[in-house]
């Protein structure tokens, strides 16, 4: 029986795959019931190589998806949830790397706060990417979410017409404010080493940022005064 599933997208950069899964592995003595769910959207690196190596060591509990071609973020994670069978669903990005058990903290606020989006990095100033007519949005900093299956249900997980990246997180934490659903954010023993994949877009990653800031606008009424 799984009770938390990490669901990990991936695109190349096997180099931070492996060091994120080494740094997952020793959470197997300390939660047995986790599985990890690695959505790899079409890499034509090593990652497919090394994926085989992980899943002949852990079995079961390394859940492997394929993509012929690179997805994007929502739709990937999205693709990842579906597959997962925890209760409880940890979004990683593969540029994390785990410094040490952040999942009982993690899964903790569940017990106390079940209806809550957590996460490791509560963004409630102005970024420069989340203030609307002088108001700001606060969200949890996509590279590491986590909810139970409930409320990923409630808030229908992410929205793809973000494709492929950027405002998806946001988004996700507007929809859950709305809904009365508390952002909770920990101190969590993870370090994130930004954007590694996403800075490596056709077009760079700000193109991408620019035009889901214009579809975060249409969607929610927002007046934008940029």
């Amino acid at each position: 029986m799984v009770d938390v599933s990490i669901v990990v997208p991936v695109w190349n950069r096997c180099d931070l795959t492996l060091q994120l899964l080494s740094g997952l592995r020793r959470f197997y003595s300390i939660r047995p019931q986790v599985e990890i769910v690695i959505v790899d959207n079409g890499s034509a690196d090593g990652t497919i190589a090394l994926l085989a190596a992980w899943k002949r060591n852990l079995g079961g509990r390394l859940v492997v998806a394929r993509n012929d071609a690179n997805r994007g973020f929502g739709p990937a994670n999205n693709q990842g949830a579906a597959l997962a069978k925890g209760d409880v669903l940890i979004f990683l990005s593969n540029d994390v790397v785990p410094l040490g058990d952040f999942l009982t903290p993690l899964v903790g606020v569940f017990a106390r706060k079940p209806t809550a989006l957590a996460g490791a990095q509560l963004l409630d100033f102005d970024t420069g990417w989340n203030c609307f007519d002088g108001r700001v949005i606060s969200y949890l900093a996509g590279w590491c979410l986590a909810c139970t299956r409930a409320t990923w249900a409630a808030l229908g997980g992410f929205d793809e017409r973000y494709t492929p990246c950027d405002y998806e997180d946001m988004d996700l934490s507007y929809a859950a404010q709305r809904q009365g659903r508390e952002l909770v954010a920990l101190d969590l023993p993870l370090r994130h080493t930004f954007g590694q994949t996403a800075m490596r877009l056709p077009g760079g990653r700000e193109l991408h940022t620019v035009r889901n800031r214009d579809r975060f606008v249409a969607k929610w009424g927002l007046y934008d005064a940029q």
